[in-house]
C-alpha cells in the first residue's frame, strides 16, 4: 500500500511537472506555471457536489457565494451608499424641482416686471402706443421727445412680450387670442417653428428701411408717420446739446432746448464746462468774497446762486482731484451727474449721498484755499478756461484713496456716456439712487439699450430687481458631500479592478493566487475523487 501510494505520488508529481513545463513554454513564468499546474491538480481530483458531506456541502457554498460574489456585493454596496448620500444632498439643497430649475434668464424677468406693473384690465399694446403717441406729443409746446420714443419703441417686444408680439404680427388683424387656440391645437414644434421667425423678420425689414430703433416698426402707422415727420427738427435741437459734451462747442449751452430733458421749466438751467462752472460758483462762495474780491466782479462772470455741491462736483469735472488712470473718464462722469442735477433728474438718496461725501473729502473751505494758494484767477480762467487746466489739475485737492469708489463709478459713467448720446446719459442719472448703481445701470444698458428710460419710468428703483436672481437652493452638508466622494471612489476601483481582470490574459488570470485558494478550499471541502 505504501508503495502504491508511493507511486501514486510520484506519477503525479511527473505528470505536474509536464503541465507546468507546457504552461511556461505557453508563456507564463515559472511561478505562475506550477501554480497553475497544481490548480488543475485539484480540479481534477475535486469530488462531486453530491458525493460531499453535509457539512462539506454548506461549506463549499458559503465559500462560492463570497468568492464569486464579493467584488460584486462591494460594488453594490458603493452603488447604494452613492445613491443614499445623493438623495440626502438633493433633499439638503431643497429637492428635484428646486436643482433642475434654471432662473429665468433676463429677457423673461424683464417681461415678467413690466406685466407686474400694468394695471389689470390694460390691453399692453394700447398701452404702448399711449407711451409712444405721448413722447411724440411732447411737452406743452409740442415738441416730440424722441428720447423717450427711442427707449419706448425698444421697449416694445419687453413691455409686450415675444410671445404675444409674435402672435399679434401672425395675427394680422384677427384677434390673436383665436390664432394662439389655433396654433396650440397643433403639434408643439410646429407652434414654436411659426412664433419663431417672424420678430426678426420684422426687425431686418425695419433695418432695411432704416428705422431707428428697429422696434418701432411694431407701432402703428399712423405713429411711424409722426416718428418720421419729427426726426429732423429732434435732430437740428439736439445737435447743440451733443457737441457741448464732446467739447466741440465752447461757452454755455441751456439745457430746456431739448424737449424731455428737464423737469422743470425753470431758467437756472444754463450749462458751462467744468472750469467755468467753478469759477462761477467759486466767486459766489462766501468764503471766497475777500480772497477773490477784485477778480470776482468782472462783468464777464455771470451771478446766480451758490451751491457747494455745484463746486465740488465742478472741481470733479475741472480735474482738481487725482483720481489716478481714470481722472480723466471721471471728470467726464462729473459732468454727467452735475448735467442730471440742473436738470432736475438727480434723485434725492443720490445727491444726499454726494454731499455727504463732499463735506469730508471736498469741503468748499480746502477748495477755495487750494485755489487761492496757487494765484488763481477767476476772471482769466473765465475768459480762456483751457488755458487755466494745468494750473487747476496740479491742485490735487482730496485724497485719491477716499474718492477712489467714487472715481470708478463716474468713469464708469462716462463709458455709458461713450456707448450712448449724453442726452440718453443725463436722463438716466434718474436711475442712479446711489453711487452703486452706476455698474447695475451698465449692465442693463448692456442687455436692453435705451429700453431702460421706459424701465426707469414704469419700475423706478425696482428695474434693478431684474438684476437680482435669488437661488432657491440649500446647502449639502458637508458630511453628506464627503460620503458621496468616498462611495463614488470605492466603486470607481472596485469597476478598474475588474476592467483589469477583463483584460487580462485567460491563462494568466487561470494562475492566480487566489484561484488556487479556490481549487484547493473546493477540494477540501467536497473530498477527493473516490
Amino acid at each position: 500500500m505504501a508503495s502504491d501510494a508511493t507511486s501514486d505520488n510520484s506519477a503525479r508529481g511527473e505528470d505536474r511537472s509536464g503541465r507546468a513545463e507546457t504552461f511556461r513554454r505557453a508563456g507564463l513564468t515559472e511561478a505562475e506555471s506550477r501554480r497553475l499546474a497544481r490548480i488543475e491538480e485539484y480540479v481534477n481530483d475535486r469530488g462531486r457536489f453530491w458525493e460531499a458531506s453535509p457539512f462539506g456541502m454548506v461549506m463549499w457554498l458559503i465559500w462560492r457565494l463570497l468568492f464569486k460574489g464579493f467584488q460584486t456585493a462591494l460594488l453594490l454596496a458603493a452603488i447604494g451608499a452613492s445613491v443614499w448620500f445623493a438623495a440626502r444632498i438633493l433633499d439638503d439643497m431643497g429637492g428635484l424641482r428646486v436643482v433642475a430649475s434654471a432662473p429665468a434668464d433676463l429677457r423673461a424677468r424683464i417681461e415678467t416686471a413690466f406685466a407686474a406693473s400694468r394695471a389689470p384690465g390694460d390691453d399692453a399694446y394700447d398701452v404702448w402706443v399711449e407711451e409712444l403717441a405721448d413722447a411724440i406729443n411732447g411737452d406743452i409746446r409740442r415738441r416730440p421727445d424722441l428720447d423717450r420714443f427711442a427707449g419706448w419703441a425698444q421697449a416694445g417686444p419687453y413691455w409686450l412680450g415675444e410671445e404675444a408680439l409674435a402672435l399679434r404680427l401672425l395675427a394680422a388683424g384677427r384677434d390673436p387670442a383665436e390664432l394662439d387656440a389655433e396654433l396650440r391645437a397643433l403639434p408643439p414644434q410646429e407652434r414654436e417653428r411659426r412664433l419663431d421667425g417672424v420678430i426678426d423678420a420684422q426687425l431686418q425689414q425695419a433695418e432695411i428701411r432704416g428705422l431707428e430703433p428697429a422696434a418701432v416698426i411694431f407701432a402703428p402707422a399712423n405713429i411711424l408717420d409722426r416718428y418720421e415727420r419729427s426726426r429732423l427738427v429732434w435732430e437740428i435741437s439736439a445737435a447743440p446739446i451733443d457737441d457741448f459734451f464732446r467739447a466741440s462747442q465752447q461757452g454755455q449751452l441751456e439745457l430746456s432746448t431739448l424737449s424731455g430733458l428737464v423737469t422743470h421749466y425753470r431758467s437756472d438751467t444754463r450749462f458751462y464746462s467744468g472750469v467755468r462752472h467753478l469759477v462761477i460758483q467759486l466767486c459766489l462762495a462766501p468764503m471766497a468774497q475777500e480772497a477773490f474780491a477784485e477778480p470776482c466782479t468782472a462783468s464777464i462772470i455771470p451771478r446766480g446762486q451758490f451751491d457747494p455741491f455745484l463746486l465740488s462736483l465742478s472741481a470733479l469735472e475741472a480735474g482738481m482731484v487725482d483720481l489716478g488712470r481714470d481722472t480723466g473718464a471721471a471728470r467726464a462722469g462729473a459732468s454727467i451727474l452735475r448735467a442730471g442735477y440742473v436738470a432736475g433728474r438727480m434723485p434725492v438718496s443720490l445727491e444726499q449721498e454726494l454731499r455727504a461725501l463732499f463735506e469730508i473729502h471736498l469741503p468748499q473751505e480746502a477748495l477755495v484755499a487750494s485755489l487761492r494758494d496757487t494765484g488763481f484767477r477767476p476772471d482769466l480762467a473765465f475768459a480762456a478756461p483751457r488755458r487755466e487746466e494745468d494750473r487747476i489739475n496740479r491742485i490735487h485737492t482730496g485724497q485719491r484713496s477716499d474718492l477712489a469708489a467714487l472715481g470708478s463709478a463716474l468713469a464708469e459713467l462716462a463709458d455709458i456716456r461713450l456707448d450712448h448720446t449724453a442726452r440718453v446719459t443725463t436722463r438716466m442719472v434718474s436711475g442712479i439712487y446711489q453711487i452703486e448703481d452706476i455698474g447695475r445701470l451698465s449692465v442693463l444698458l448692456d442687455a436692453v439699450g435705451p429700453a431702460v428710460l421706459a424701465m426707469q419710468s414704469r419700475l423706478g428703483q425696482e428695474m434693478y430687481s431684474v438684476l437680482d436672481v435669488v437661488e432657491e437652493r440649500g446647502e449639502a452638508d458637508q458630511a453628506d458631500l464627503r460620503g458621496l466622494a468616498l462611495s463614488l471612489l470605492a466603486g470607481l476601483i472596485i469597476l478598474l479592478l475588474t476592467l483589469v481582470r477583463l483584460s487580462t490574459e485567460p491563462l494568466v488570470r487561470n494562475a492566480g493566487r487566489v484561484r488556487l485558494v479556490d481549487a484547493y478550499l473546493s477540494r477540501l471541502f467536497l473530498g477527493k475523487k473516490s
